[in-house]
């Protein structure tokens, strides 16, 4: 009987994941044209790199997250379409450890319980959460006073 109780809790756990499959209306594998018509989003003049430094782009959206100012970029790669999403929180001062445990628990509200987290969660960071869900990894970055920000990561595409 507990077996059948903890599988049940267990689907439940999972069916409560929401797979986002991309960020907001943008969706993986979208072209830049589809990413600029489903969101609004817009060309800038300056380009930005992914946090991990392995892609570029000048496509983004500015939208407001918890009564904070965010831009959205949009990373599409030429042969597989939309491979990242970043939100990059662009207050520039001011950030405080409060902004990240209000997003970290609206994040968790929608996917459930992250993958990872720190162990402790205390002081300036940096504090990395992962959320890991079917077709993408949700990963939210906090360093007090400089950054917060999400990113959305495309899982299971290779190119070739």
């Amino acid at each position: 009987m507990r077996a059948i109780l903890l599988t049940c809790c267990i689907s439940v756990a999972i069916l409560a994941q929401e797979d986002p499959r991309g960020w907001n209306k943008a969706h993986w594998g979208m072209s830049t044209q589809q990413v600029k018509t489903q969101t609004g989003a817009k060309t800038f003049v300056t380009t930005t790199k992914s946090t991990d430094g392995t892609l570029s782009t000048n496509l983004g959206l500015d939208f407001e997250l918890d009564a904070k100012p965010f831009r959205a970029w949009f990373f599409v790669d030429g042969a597989v379409g939309l491979q990242k999403v970043e939100l990059v929180c662009r207050r520039e001062r001011g950030l405080q450890l409060r902004d990240y445990v209000n997003l970290k628990a609206m994040l968790t509200e929608r996917y459930g319980q992250p993958f990872t987290k720190p162990r402790n969660e205390t002081g300036t960071g940096p504090f990395t959460v992962l959320w890991k869900l079917k077709t993408t990894n949700v990963w939210l970055h906090y360093l007090e006073g400089e950054s917060l920000n999400v990113t959305y990561d495309r899982v299971g595409v290779n190119k070739l």
